[in-house]
């Protein structure tokens, strides 16, 4: 298995990276931040995109409004994704895949992710 995974060309343009504890994910589906918050975890973070735990499936395809926020930190960030992807995760809900619009800036990112 593990042999034939490095014949795989890796498609990202960015490495993933773990989120530091505190971060917290608001996501809801739009981009007028109206509904509910449907995330509860975010499990990693590049510079271009984020994979997130959700309580209810999105639309592949869909826009989403995300706000992150670091305890500690007094500003959120929100951005705009695009989910490329959402599956089942068992009894845990679901997880998403999504594409940034704009690239974090690596400040920002390293706010964000373990060093």
């Amino acid at each position: 298995m593990t042999e034939a995974r490095s014949n795989v060309r890796e498609r990202r343009t960015s490495p993933r990276r773990m989120p530091r504890t505190g971060v917290r994910i608001a996501l809801r589906s739009g981009t007028l931040g109206l509904g509910p918050d449907i995330a509860t975890g975010l499990l990693d973070v590049s510079e271009d995109g984020l994979c997130v735990q959700l309580k209810s499936p999105i639309a592949q395809g869909s826009d989403a409004e995300i706000i992150l926020e670091r305890v500690g930190n007094g500003r959120a960030m929100k951005l705009i994704g695009d989910v490329r992807w959402c599956v089942g995760d068992g009894a845990t809900g679901y997880r998403a895949g999504l594409r940034l619009r704009r690239r974090l800036p690596y400040k920002e990112l390293m706010d964000l992710a373990r060093n």
